[in-house]
């Protein structure tokens, strides 16, 4: 008698274990239901820069004066410059960031300051050393973007992402530099409505109401700023 109530009870353990194991997506999304509706995610990835952001008199300038320093960073694989200042009779400067295989190096912007007479006074930033092995995410954009809405709790949908890189002291006062291969996720504020909306003082501004940085090997995330400033 006991022995046919323990096989019976061992079937219904197998029994009960098989069905768990076929239906435990369900079975978790009915337990554990998220607070986020998750559907209808759309992800604009965007290519890396592939013209600088100057007119072709400045960028005939910052070529001349690059030149005449014998600066060895290559502009169009090194650099993406976007901003050129000043004049011949009180000198330039020039503002780039740094790119590896052609993917942006998240907060390296580079500051050449050039006298007047095209010799360079001194150079703001430190130059990037990157030493990845793979550059093949293995991450994708939707799902680091899933990740940032569960955990802070987003109920917007429309989002922009870029890959490249970012040094993992930054910020620390470190001498060391250890670059990691991320996305950058911000809200793509043409579809959101509201405060990302085109009426947006924000927006208005120039500014990019959050962005959220990504490992994009592992899906940690290793920043987020939600736009407000405390």
């Amino acid at each position: 008698m006991n022995k046919k109530i323990i096989v019976t009870a061992i079937i219904f353990i197998v029994i009960f274990v098989a069905l768990f194991i076929i239906f435990q997506g369900n079975i978790r999304n009915k337990l554990f239901k998220p607070d986020l509706q998750l559907d209808n995610i759309t992800v604009e990835v965007i290519q890396p820069h592939t013209n600088h952001n100057l007119s072709t008199a400045e960028l005939i300038k910052a070529k001349e004066l690059f030149d005449k320093n014998n600066i060895s960073e290559d502009f169009n694989k090194d650099l993406w410059i976007y901003d050129l200042k000043g004049n011949d009779n009180d000198g330039h400067v020039i503002k780039a960031l740094q790119l590896y295989n052609g993917l942006t190096i998240f907060y390296s912007d580079l500051y050449y300051h050039f006298r007047k007479d095209g010799l360079i006074r001194y150079l703001v930033g430190d130059v990037a050393h990157v030493d990845i092995d793979s550059l093949e995410p293995k991450i994708s954009p939707e799902e680091a973007v899933i990740k940032i809405k569960r955990k802070y709790k987003l109920e917007l949908n429309d989002f922009s992402a870029e890959l490249g890189f970012r040094d993992k002291y930054l910020s620390q006062g470190k001498d060391i530099q250890e670059y990691q291969l991320v996305w950058m996720i911000t809200r793509n504020n043409k579809n959101n409505g509201g405060e990302d909306s085109a009426d947006s003082p924000f927006l208005k501004l120039g500014g990019s109401l959050d962005e959220t940085i990504v490992d994009a090997m592992t899906g940690k995330i290793i920043y987020y700023f939600d736009g407000i400033y405390d």
